[in-house]
């Protein structure tokens, strides 16, 4: 989403009122704020890009509570939330990002450290956040940066979080892939960066996303893998990444040498932080979900119907 000026943050805020609390048509706000009808639709999807407009439906969706308990069970989760997979595959990770941002703007707390990952689900999550700033709490980035960002970036999101916490924010200042992984240890050994995977370590709560390996991944389009490499981790038995560490289908690390020179918090050790929330899904995003339970094993779990109902399947076996 591009940045807007404050006038027309002021204009969308307005219009928002008029369409979903007084009621009014979109004609009708046009001629109140004196701007064109094109104008006023892109005010309103402003409006809930921006976080301005929230909503919640009040429901009990009988499927998607089968799923949530069936998700708790099999995994030993202290809670899921499974909502409606959308009519349309590329608005799932908005959807699950808002059903995120809702669950977190309830959990989190003062005086709370909190790790963050990245991708789309979590940009959407943290869009969706209440602003509510909290008391001595801070944010810990749980991986490295993008040297040449478009569109996502872990710093980023990172930062745009702590925002809305009124957080203290503590960014692994350094590129997500490093060239060997010799360099690795060296910049992590560095007394800035080792203080930050040192507070990543200790962390009250951690909020992750899943990714799928493929050439139209995310992880591929925005720079952090090259097109050869994301063919090696397949045949290498790679199936998706979780903190840009590649893992199989069940949930191992894969033996290749980009998992030894990746700036990010061990996967593997998310499984002693006291929360986890783990949010992902969509058709390609199941497998990797599976996988990265049984890695990382959190006690949330946010997702879609389709996707819990394939997880299930792949950890319930006919």
């Amino acid at each position: 989403m591009s940045e807007i000026d404050e006038r027309d943050l002021k204009l969308a805020v307005r219009a928002a009122w008029y369409y979903y609390i007084e009621g009014q048509t979109q004609e009708r706000i046009a001629q109140s704020l004196g701007i064109s009808r094109v104008k006023t639709t892109r005010l309103l999807a402003t409006a809930r890009e921006t976080g301005v407009v929230q909503f919640r439906i009040q429901s009990e969706d009988t499927p998607c509570l089968a799923l949530e308990q069936r998700l708790k069970q099999t995994f030993g989760l202290m809670d899921a939330v499974v909502v409606p997979t959308p009519i349309e595959s590329e608005n799932v990770n908005r959807i699950i990002g808002q059903a995120t941002g809702d669950y977190l703007s309830e959990f989190f707390a003062d005086d709370m450290s909190i790790g963050i990952g990245w991708g789309r689900t979590l940009t959407y999550a943290t869009r969706a956040m209440s602003t509510r700033p909290l008391k001595q709490a801070s944010v810990v980035s749980l991986l490295g940066a993008l040297t040449h960002p478009r569109g996502l970036n872990p710093m980023e999101c990172a930062w745009q979080f702590a925002h809305k916490l009124g957080a203290d924010c503590y960014v692994l200042a350094a590129p997500a892939f490093l060239a060997s992984a010799e360099l690795r240890s060296a910049l992590l050994g560095q007394r800035e960066l080792s203080d930050v995977m040192a507070r990543a370590s200790r962390v009250d709560a951690a909020v992750v996303s899943v990714g799928e390996l493929s050439l139209t991944a995310p992880i591929a389009r925005y720079g952090f893998l090259e097109r050869d490499q994301v063919r090696e981790l397949v045949e290498r038995g790679a199936v998706g990444d979780i903190l840009c560490h590649f893992i199989d289908a069940e949930g191992n690390v894969v033996d290749h040498p980009i998992n030894h020179r990746v700036a990010a918090f061990d996967p593997a050790r998310l499984e002693q932080i006291p929360n986890v929330i783990m949010a992902s899904g969509g058709p390609q995003k199941a497998l990797p979900l599976y996988a990265s339970l049984r890695l990382a094993r959190p006690n949330i779990v946010i997702t879609d119907h389709d996707t819990a109902a394939q997880v299930l399947q792949y950890a319930e076996p006919s």
